[in-house]
Formats: structure tokens, sequence, C-alpha cells
């Protein structure tokens, strides 16, 4: 029976050569042969979700033309006897570059595409394409089989792992244009291509573009969004007026899957948001970590390709550089192959790829072990076969085993989720890929092998395709090996005295050959059977039964999610996060100095009440009922401190690619697993303004946050905030980038000239909106622009202007500009010289957000003071002292005291500094910054008068949550040690890893 199926095998892979029709002309002699085969015999899993069923199949011209029991077979079918064989659908993987050449992403993310162009001297002059967007990231007319060419040496790897078909994709770019559906068969260009259009793809990396923008991943947002707008704008223009391949492009593309590519959990909700502004619902290839934010995927209605590339297991051999990992990369080392399980657990749609692995033949074993961390063998059947193709459209082409279906099927020994498992045939598009010689079950069983003078007992077991050997001679058992393939054989044996090495050929029930003794002698050697072996660990019906009433079906099984893995997933996922959200509780505050900031300034003795996140009372003697009552004799209370200008819980600072970069947005990008959120908390902040960094003169769009740990970005928001439009002046904008202003004159000309542009905008917009009816038909659309509109913006007060500055001449110049354009220099950060014009900036309205006593540290800052802050504060001017700085940050209470010492200010007016002046600065004094009955509850409970050196934040509060308590914070740090050192042993017992170098992924921003 097994020799006539290789026999069969043997046919096959000359008659596949026949298949469908197509329109080549004939070369040669024509061959006629139908190419019609019978499968049968096979249990057959039709569907991730059906029982295996002895099944029949009927393959004509590389489609299933017929299944089910005692198929009647044509005359001039080759039937192939498949007994105690299993048949799966053949795997899709939706997410590849195969067959495309160049793997052009591999060194061109954009800051290294910037770093070349600086190398150059600037950009390149010469359009990349004609007539296409004018941003070289932008990819958006490319069709990948205008590149694509069969790979048969990767599509090898691919079979072998058990996929037919995948789709490929350009992978160079943010917008990166129309995939393809094609199978992993040889053969025709025009038979191996199964739908031209599968989707469209997309990332936040530009690839190999050599434009200087973007350079920061909110660049690459602003760009994509700018790009969705046009495509808007184009749609609307008049025929002959302006053409664009992609702008074109993108709307033939409107109707096909959107893929979008990210490298990290954050990088999902970044990409949603995007989607949802424009209407649409990505497909997200994940990083392989979207176990950490499951809520929020799940939230979002996201669907996900899941890789399965779990990480090396860090070098731990050395305490001292185990002392050095993060708990992070630890516990995803340890979570990551349950990552899988646990988001099908949550009920995400996925499918599964082999993207980002070294090669593809690593598939099998990375899904084997997701399936061993709990994956549920349905669940994961479904996601390699009905899921992908689902999502692209070809659900009835491909991912299952029905009449009219292309004929993509696994021949499998058994359950393809055992480790044991093999792969005997990938049949794709009805030709069949063979990998096993099914021959090889003659080997099992039990020898009598003479090498030489010497007699041993042989036993081979286990599966024919990975044989396992026993050699004994009497009582001793060797350590032995063997290999097996196309009827080869290679068998070691390793003794006290050496290594007895043996090489020779299996015919009919024996083996024989040459070999090598221990002694170094050559000698021939030969084993006879004496026993046959079991068949191959083919299964009985009983044993099948058995497996299934264990849990472990051949086509099922089910396990909790997390299975084979420990820990528990915290927010956010880093050292201190937390299981869940603190509790909003009503607290009492008993007997503390109340530093409440308004016109009572401090109160001694005082009580405060907090419930439902807001400041209740403030007095003597307030009722406690069903309130958590904190004694507080002898400590002080204080506002929150505000941090008016920091750069922490960002992606990215500069988007250095333009010197106007008003488009980006610092809300785009924020990353709530900064550990400086909660090291800030520690110091008594609760709130912080973002700002872009200072490279530019009109940098981005700033946010405000509050330091609400382990909530998701977007929920650190603070609400209802208004717009800051970062400016710069000075040193670091002339001489950040090979760009124009390289010098402070031309830095007021381009912020000038961006906000002339800006109004000449909104004038063209406000002639548009007043024109009506046959009158608007006849103008030509405005174009919408990002830049533009964060200008106008300002212009109509919605945002403010925060400026980065130090000299007064500077700070003048802008606020001079600033009054030409109707509005103000809303705020000077930094401005060490502010002292030398604070009546100018009294009468023009700006406030300063300064250092307390940071100098020295380039030219233009040499003439700072330490009077400068309490000066301004002296002259009237709306004062703040900010950090700058992640480290100074949880300090700054400290900083404004210094202010008490160099200036004389009162106490209340310093603690201002950090607290009211900030928030009102921020235009957030309403709800932040005192202590008010109706404000947020966002408080600090200090153990000393909080500007003194010995303060320290005995309590932090942000709405009323407590984020710190430094009692928590010291269990924190015995279970976070506890952690470390599990999951330390956990990898030494498994052997550890050689190096801690992780691979990183090509495709990071």
């Amino acid at each position: 029976m097994r020799k006539t199926y290789s026999v069969m095998v043997a046919l096959l892979l000359l008659a596949g050569l026949t298949m469908a029709q197509d329109n080549h002309p004939v070369v040669g002699i024509s061959d006629n042969r139908p190419g019609i085969y019978g499968l049968t015999g096979a249990s057959v899993i039709s569907t991730y979700d059906a029982d295996p069923v002895k099944t029949d199949i009927l393959v004509v011209s590389g489609r299933i033309k017929a299944m089910g029991k005692d198929i009647d077979f044509p005359e001039g079918t080759t039937v192939i006897d498949l007994e105690g064989k299993l048949i799966y659908p053949s795997f899709i993987d939706i997410h590849t570059s195969y067959g495309v050449p160049g793997e052009k992403s591999e060194n061109g993310d954009p800051a290294a595409a910037y770093m070349r162009q600086m190398q150059r001297g600037g950009p390149s002059e010469d359009e990349p394409r004609v007539a296409d967007y004018w941003n070289q990231g932008i990819h958006e007319s490319y069709d990948v089989l205008s590149e694509f060419k069969a790979d048969n040496k990767k599509a090898e790897a691919y079979r072998e792992a058990g996929f037919g078909a995948v789709v490929t994709s350009g992978d160079d770019g943010i917008a990166r244009g129309r995939s393809a559906l094609v199978s992993l068969a040889d053969g025709k260009p025009g038979k191996l291509v199964l739908k031209g259009n599968a989707s469209v793809n997309y990332s936040f990396n530009s690839g190999s573009s050599e434009d200087r923008y973007p350079t920061a991943q909110y660049g690459a947002i602003a760009l994509l969004r700018q790009f969705y707008l046009d495509s808007q704008w184009y749609e609307k223009l008049p025929e002959g007026y302006f053409y664009d391949t992609s702008l074109e492009s993108l709307g033939r593309n409107r109707s096909l899957p959107k893929i979008f590519e990210v490298s990290d959990k954050l990088e999902i909700m970044r990409a949603d948001a995007i989607g949802n502004e424009f209407g649409i619902q990505y497909i997200i290839r994940g990083g392989g970590n979207e176990y950490q934010m499951l809520d929020e995927i799940k939230k979002a209605g996201v669907s996900l390709i899941v890789p399965l590339d779990f990480p090396e297991a860090p070098d731990v051999k050395d305490p001292y550089e185990a002392a050095t990992i993060p708990l992070s990369e630890l516990k995803h080392w340890e979570m990551a192959p349950a990552n899988a399980a646990m988001v099908s657990e949550a009920g995400i749609e996925f499918a599964l790829t082999a993207d980002e692995l070294s090669k593809p033949g690593d598939f099998l074993g990375k899904l084997r072990k997701a399936v061993e961390a709990g994956l549920d063998k349905e669940q994961a059947l479904k996601a390699l076969t009905y899921t992908p193709a689902k999502m692209i459209g070809a659900e009835n082409m491909l991912g299952a085993l029905r009449e009219g279906m292309v004929a993509n099927m696994l021949v499998c020994s058994g359950d393809i989720f055992d480790k044991d498992c093999v792969i005997h045939v990938n049949w794709i598009q009805g030709r069949p890929y063979s990998f096993v010689d099914p021959e090889m079950t003659d080997i099992l069983g039990s020898y009598s092998l003479v090498a030489g003078d010497e007699t041993f007992d042989m036993n081979i077991s286990g599966k024919p395709e990975k044989p396992s050997v026993k050699i004994k001679s009497g009582d001793e058992e060797f350590k032995s090996a063997i290999s097996w393939k196309n009827e080869l054989v290679n068998i070691t044996i390793t003794g006290d005295e050496g290594i007895i090495a043996l090489s020779g050929a299996y015919y009919d029930g024996s083996m024989r050959g040459d070999g090598t003794l221990a002694d170094g002698s050559r000698c021939k050697w030969k084993a006879v059977e004496t026993e046959p072996g079991d068949g191959g660990g083919d299964e009985t019906e009983d044993e099948d039964k058995d497996k299934k009433d264990a849990g472990q079906e051949s086509s099922g099984g089910k396990k909790d999610a997390g299975d084979g893995q420990s820990g528990k997933v915290i927010y956010p996922f880093v050292a201190y996060g937390l299981e869940s959200e603190p509790e909003q509780e009503k607290i009492l505050f008993r007997n503390a100095t109340v530093w409440t900031l308004d016109e009572n300034g401090r109160m001694e003795g005082a009580d405060l009440l907090v419930e439902g996140g807001k400041i209740v009372s403030v007095g003597v003697d307030l009722n406690s009922r069903g309130a958590r009552v904190i004694d507080a004799t002898g400590m002080h209370l204080s506002p929150g401190i505000i941090d008016e200008h920091s750069h922490i819980a960002m992606a990215s600072s500069n988007e250095t690619g333009q010197a106007i970069t008003s488009e980006v947005r610092v809300g785009d990008i924020l990353d709530p697993s900064d550990i400086s959120i909660y090291r800030q908390l520690s110091g008594g902040v609760t709130a912080a303004h973002l700002l872009h960094g200072s490279a530019n003169p009109i940098g981005g769009q700033s946010v405000i946050i509050k330091h609400r740990w382990g909530s998701p970005a977007e929920d650190m928001k603070v609400e209802g905030q208004v717009g800051f439009l970062k400016h710069a002046l000075g040193e670091n904008v002339k001489r950040s980038t090979n760009r124009y202003p390289n010098s402070r004159m031309g830095a007021e000309h381009i912020i000038r000239d961006a906000y002339q542009r800006a109004l000449d905008y909104r004038s063209e917009w406000e002639r548009y909106n007043a024109a009506g009816g046959s009158e608007r038909e006849k103008l030509i659309p405005p174009r919408r622009d990002l830049e533009l509109e964060a200008l106008v913006d300002v212009l109509e007060e919605r945002s403010f202007i925060t400026c980065h500055t130090y000299v007064q001449s500077e700070a003048v110049m802008l606020m001079r500009l600033a009054e030409d354009f109707g509005i103000k220099a809303h705020t000077l950060i930094h401005f060490n010289e502010a002292y030398k014009v604070a009546d100018k900036m009294r009468e023009h309205g700006a406030a300063g957000s300064v250092f307390s006593d940071w100098w020295n540290y380039k030219y233009e800052v040499y003439e700072g003071i330490n009077y400068n802050a309490a000066t301004l504060v002296q002259q009237g001017v709306l004062t703040c002292i900010h950090s700058d700085n992640a480290e100074m940050a949880r300090r700054l209470n400290q900083e404004a005291g210094k202010t008490v010492t160099y200036g004389g200010l009162d106490q209340v007016e310093a603690l201002k500094l950090v607290t009211l002046n900030p928030a009102k600065i921020l235009h957030l004094d309403h709800r932040m910054g005192s202590i008010e009955p109706g404000k947020d509850a966002d408080l600090v409970l200090w153990t000393d008068n909080p500007l003194s050196v010995y303060a320290r934040a005995r309590m932090t509060l942000v709405d009323g949550r407590v984020y710190f308590d430094e009692e928590k914070d010291a269990e924190m740090k015995k279970e976070i040690d506890r952690e470390r050192n599990r999951i330390i042993q956990k990898i030494m017992k498994e052997g550890g890893s050689s190096s801690r170098q992780q691979k990183k992924s090509k495709k990071t921003f």
C-alpha cells in the first residue's frame, strides 16, 4: 500500500506539470495529460471548525472537483491511497514580501534616509517619479505585480512550513501600494497570481525615501493624514487641472482591504486613530505584544495579523548583566508565546503570519509553541486558513476544502499541531510538493546490529520521518543517534572508548554499509530486523479517542489562554505597572497643613475631603462618613505639581524634516509606558505639558496630560484643553540641520512667511465658503493644508504660541512679529534673559516659563541669573518654573523653593510657580493648580514643607485616585525583585541564551 503511494507521488511529480489551460503558445511537443487525481483513505479536516472525516477528494486541473465517500473516480484518474494520513487546507500568509526584489526598507528607516541626505548636503533636486506625490515615502501607485518574480527557493521554505498561498506586497514606504495573492507553486507567472488586487498596504516607515521629511513618527502620521485629505481635494478637481498618480491610485484602491504594518502595540492605536478620522478600518499587522493592551484593541474593533517571532531568552548567566535587563524584557520573553492565545481569548479577529521570522521554516515550531502556551488549535487553524482568506476576500477560493476551491491541501502524518507531526505533501493548485519518502515507515523496528566484532541490540522508534534510536549491548545503553533520508542511513554510537560511526543503506528489512570503530579502524556493518515497528505512530480510533478525552483533539483541542506561561499582564507593561486602575476613592485627610494657594494661601491643621475625583471641601472637623481617613498630622497637602514644559512620554521629540512642521501633533505619539510618569508621580507631579522639540522655527502642536499611570494614551490627555503650538528661536534652530534657516534673521523671516501664508489660506477659504450655488461651482476648491490650519488656529486663538527662546532681542522680535498679526507670543519658555525685558513682556501679555537657575551650558544662556523667576513675578509677569528634563521634574518643588532664597519670594508665591501659575498659563486654572472645592483632586501629601529639600511625596493623587504611595511603592519594589528572580531562574533552568542582543525589526520607525 505504502509503496503504491510512493510510486504515485513520483508519477505525480511528472503528471503535475500539466495544469489548466492558459494563453501561452505550445513550445515543443504538447502534453495533454488531463491532471486528474483522486485522494482516498485519508481523514480530511475540510474547514477549521470541522471534525476529521474519511473523505475522498477528486482534483481536476488544480481545483477540487468533488468530495465525498467512495467517489467513482473517472477513467484516467491517478488514485493515491492516503490511509492513516490527515489532510488540512494549506495555510495562507497575507503579510509577506515574497518574490519582491530588493528588500528596500532593510536600511531605509526615515532617520537613516535623512542622514544619507545630510551626508550629500541635502535632498535630491530630481523628481523621483513623474506626476507622483510630492513625498517619496508615498508609493500608493505601486503595484507589486510590476516587480513580482516567483522565488522557488523561498517558496519551498514556505511550502515546507505548510503555506500554499501568500499575499505579497512592497515593503517600502508609508503608502506601499497594491499587493497580490499568489500561489507558492512554481510555474508560469499567469498561473501563480490568484488575485491581482488583494490589499493596499501602509506603515509608519518612509523606507528608502530620500526626502528630508518625515524623520519622526508624528511626521509620518501627519504625512499620511495630509495624503488622505489631498485625495478628497483631488476628487473635486476639474479634469485636466492637476494629475498625481498616487492620488489617482488612492481613489482606485478605496474598495480594497487596507493592511497597516506596525511594530508595537501603541502603534496599533495610532494607526486606528488615522483610520477613524477617514472612515477606514485597517487590518493591522502587529508587533507580537498585542496582549499588553487587549482591551483597547478590542474596543477599537481592529482585526490583527499576529506574528510568531518570539524573543530570544536574555543572557542571565552573569548576575551583574542580568540586573540590567528591564523587567518588561524578561516578562515579554516569558509571555510572548501566549500572545496569540490571549488575542484569541479576547475575541479579536486575527490571522497568523511568518513575517519577521528569519526563515519561514521556523514557523511550525513557533506555531506549536503558541499552541503549548494556550492557543486553541481550532482558532490556530482558523487564523491560518479561513480568516486570512476572508480578510482579503478570497474565502471562496482558499482557506477550506470544498468543491470548486483551489486544491491547496496538506497531507500530514497526524495532528499538525503535534511536535512530532510531519507534512508529507503540500498540494498547491492541484500539484503535489512532497517532503517525506513514505518508505521511511519500513525502518522502524528492532534490529541485531553487528559492527566489526561487536554486536548490539538496536531499536528504532517514534515517527518514521523523525526516528529515534536506542542501542544497547547487554545491560549497557549507549548514547546514539540516527539520521535517515532517501534510504541512506547514518548511525553513531558513543561509548567510553570513543565513537562508532556507521554509514550505509536500507534495503528489504536490513541495513548494511561501512563504518569507523572507536579505535579509528574501518569496518563493515550490518543490521538485520528482528521485530517490525508499529507503523510509524499511526493512531488507531481508540488512541484518537483517548487523545480527545484528554483535550488533545487532532483538529481542535482547547487550552486556557496562558497555559504554559506564568506572570501577569500589568499596565503599562514595565516595572511598577499596575494590574488594574486605582479606585477613585472617598478620602478624608485630617489635620494637615493645606497649601490652598487661593486667598487663604496656607491653612494649618485643616481637613480636606475628596470624593468622585473632586475636592469637596476644606476646613476643620469635616464629616468622614464613608471615607478612608488619613491622619496627616505633621504633613503638608498641596495641589499636584504641573510641569509646563516637558518631553516625557513621547515616541519622538523633533520632526526635523522641515523648518515648519505645525501639522505634527504630540498627542499622536504618546507613550504611556514611559517610566518617567511614575517617577514624577513620586515627586508630586500630576500633569505635564508635552511639547515638540526646539529644532524648528515652528514645530508641532503640544498636548497636556495627567499622570494617570497605567491608562491608555488617549485617557491620559486632559479633557477640553486648549491648543499650543511650539515655536523656537536661537541656536537650536539655526544649527539643527543643513537647511534654511541658518541664521536668526532667517528664523524671523520664515515664521513671518508662514503666518502670512496662513492669512492667505484663511482668506482663500473665506472666499470659497462665501460663494454660493453656481458661483462656487466655478471655483477651484481650496486644498486643506494641515500645516496652515494649525497656524490659522493660532490666528483665531484656538491655539497659542509657546516659544523656546533665551536672549532678549529674539523674544522682543517675536512679540513684535506676533503683534503684526494681531496675536500674542503667549509663553516665552526658558528665556534666561527675561529679567531684561520684563516690562515689555507685561505690556505684551506674554507669560514666562523659565528655569530656576540653569545657565552656562551654551553661549546664548551665559547671561542667565538665579533671580530671573522672582524678578518676573515682581514685575507682574505670569511666571512658572518648568523642567524640560525628566529628572528635574521630580524635584520641581525644590526648584520653586530656590526662588525664596534667590529673590525673596513668599513661600506661597513660590509654590504657585509649579502649581497655580502653570495652570493659568495652560488655561486650566479652573480645574487644577489650587485646592478649592470643585477642582480636580490632583493632590500631593508631603512629609515636610513642599519647598524643602527634605520633603518627600508620601502620596500622590490624580483625579482622586492614589497613583503613588510610599508604602505601596516599597511593596512593589519587593514584588519586582521576586518577579525578576522567578523569570531569571526559569531562563536558567531552560538553558538561557548566549546573547542578550535581541533582533530589532527593520520596520521599526
